[in-house]
């Protein structure tokens, strides 16, 4: 039997000009995988979403760590590394170098995370 779970997250809004709509910011998704594993990007992954590391202050700042994590974990494989930024800025800058990267070799960033 296989054990291996994806996990995906979004952040949302309500769309400015029909309030009974949403918008999706950003879809993201991790590689399958398996919770038991002892790999280093799904070990740093689970520890990044026990419930003693998500920022409990409001719901949205919960969901939004989590969503962080989803993201790092995409992204780790394309970079070698799990790094969860929670800083805005800093993560903004970090998603532009992972862009830049995939520019650089002629790749596009969502087929990227495919593999």
């Amino acid at each position: 039997m296989d054990d291996r779970i994806v996990i995906s997250s979004s952040m949302k809004r309500l769309n400015k000009t029909d309030k009974t709509k949403t918008v999706l910011l950003g879809i993201h998704k991790t590689p399958w995988f398996d919770p038991e594993a002892e790999n280093d990007f799904e070990s740093d992954f689970i520890q990044s979403i026990h419930l003693i590391n998500i920022n409990f202050s409001n719901f949205y700042e919960a969901y939004k760590d989590l969503d962080r994590a989803v993201e790092a974990f995409q992204y780790a494989n394309l970079i070698g590394r799990f790094q969860l930024i929670k800083n805005d800025e800093k993560q903004a800058k970090h998603k532009e170098k992972i862009q830049s990267l995939c520019q650089n070799k002629n790749i596009p960033l969502s087929e990227a995370l495919e593999n």
